[in-house]
């Protein structure tokens, strides 16, 4: 929207090979008042969430590979059996060549300049990099099951608490409004 053009963003981006999602689970960004003032119910049901062995971990499992510009390209997935799948090739895949294949950034190449008479250092964009990863719930690991003793502790105290002022509030709704009517204002069917 800054440009006005298409454009591919191809910087680098890392990711987990595992991921830990608890921090984001509602009962952990939940304030210890709001968690005081549900019904018994509410509680027994977060309660029972723990109680169900729920694991919040995730192993990456594969992922989708865009190589090319905003106007083109080509998608290839690696799977975490350790498989390359390109149209109608598949082959064997090292994983741990995950982050040059797969998180963008740039790459070096030597190319030869025939003014200095030299190989030369040749930096620039790689044009693959992920597009959608996909993450597959774990079981429980033993050390997760000890955590169960310490449920209603964990209710009582959410390990992640936060509080938004009035002004940090409008200002989120503020910015979230004014993106939706950028979106739209650049959307065809909004003008049909």
């Amino acid at each position: 929207m800054v440009t006005m053009l298409k454009e591919k963003v191809n910087t680098h981006f890392s990711f987990p090979l595992r991921l830990d999602m608890s921090q984001y689970m509602e009962k952990n960004l939940m304030g210890p008042d709001k968690l005081k003032d549900d019904d018994e119910d509410d509680k027994m049901q977060i309660l029972g969430e723990y109680e169900d062995n729920d694991s919040y971990d995730y192993e990456l499992i594969g992922v989708t590979v865009h190589t090319g510009t905003a106007d083109g390209g080509h998608y290839y997935s690696f799977i975490r059996d350790r498989y390359l799948f390109n149209d109608a090739e598949v082959k064997s895949f090292d994983p741990s060549q995950i982050a040059q294949e797969c998180f963008g950034g740039e790459m070096t190449s030597k190319t030869y300049d025939s003014v200095t008479d030299k190989f030369m250092d040749f930096s620039f964009e790689k044009t693959n990099s992920a597009y959608m990863l996909f993450y597959e719930r774990c079981s429980p690991r033993p050390e997760d099951e000890k955590k169960l003793d310490l449920v209603e502790q964990t209710i009582d105290q959410p390990k992640f608490n936060f509080e938004l002022t009035k002004e940090l509030e409008e200002w989120i709704w503020q910015d979230n409004t004014q993106f939706l009517q950028d979106k739209n204002i650049l959307d065809h069917t909004y003008f049909g």
